[in-house]
């Protein structure tokens, strides 16, 4: 009699196994789209919400701007030559490492966050200069706290970066023709609110086309290409 039942659980187990494969085939492939994917590092998923130096995005952006930032326009008095604060938080998300910064500028600037496996963080500046058209100036910092270097191009996969970026706006000139100062072409690293992962634009002429061309993955130390893009999927 036992017996019996002893080769019933094992019939059972075996039909549950054979369900549980056939409802893991079931699943729907994922959307294929013109891209290529290049994985360099599986730590490429984490987030912007380690703490290590306890220094947050507010705290970098207050240091490198060495200004009083608040946290609403209204809290600004424009009018009181005593009042020091002349800067505001257009977008203040700080477990996401982003900030956005608008003030008398008749641009804007932008900060974010990485952390870094060695404790410390990396802080990305952008500051947009508008006029006729938008410049795009960056900075990029290794920081321990208020100590910091100056960081560079290592940072950057930029012959790979480069040379699709040629390729990309080769493709932009088919594609839109003859236009002001086609000449003219510049990347556009856009700071992620959410996650590591980093798109970036190629602009053309004078801030006239814009789409992006590549994304790069954080792996903790430096970037890496995630996806190229082949085709021009989106401009504006």
């Amino acid at each position: 009699m036992k017996r019996f039942f002893y080769l019933g659980c094992v019939f059972f187990f075996l039909s549950c196994g054979e369900s549980v494969e056939a409802e893991e085939t079931s699943e729907p492939k994922a959307e294929e789209i013109d891209t290529e994917v290049l994985e360099e590092d599986s730590t490429s998923e984490v987030t912007n919400q380690i703490e290590s130096t306890g220094w947050q995005i507010d705290d970098y952006a207050e240091f490198f701007e060495d200004a009083c930032i608040t946290d609403s326009q209204d809290d600004i008095d424009w009018n009181d030559p005593k009042d020091k604060c002349r800067m505001y938080y257009e977008t203040k998300d700080v477990k996401g490492g982003f900030v956005s910064i608008r003030g008398g500028m008749e641009g804007w600037i932008e900060y974010v966050m990485f952390r870094m496996s060695d404790g410390g963080d990396l802080v990305c500046r952008m500051a947009v200069d508008c006029g006729p058209a938008c410049g795009y100036n960056y900075k990029f910092y290794y920081c321990m706290g208020e100590d910091y270097s100056e960081a560079g191009d290592e940072l950057f996969p930029m012959t790979e970066m480069q040379k699709h970026q040629k390729v990309m706006y080769q493709k932009g000139l088919d594609k839109y023709g003859d236009f002001d100062y086609s000449e003219d072409n510049q990347l556009r690293y856009v700071f992620p609110q959410k996650g590591t992962s980093m798109d970036v634009h190629l602009i053309l002429g004078a801030d006239d086309i814009e789409y992006p061309i590549l994304t790069l993955g954080w792996n903790k130390k430096n970037f890496f290409i995630e996806k190229l893009y082949n085709q021009i999927s989106e401009a504006y």
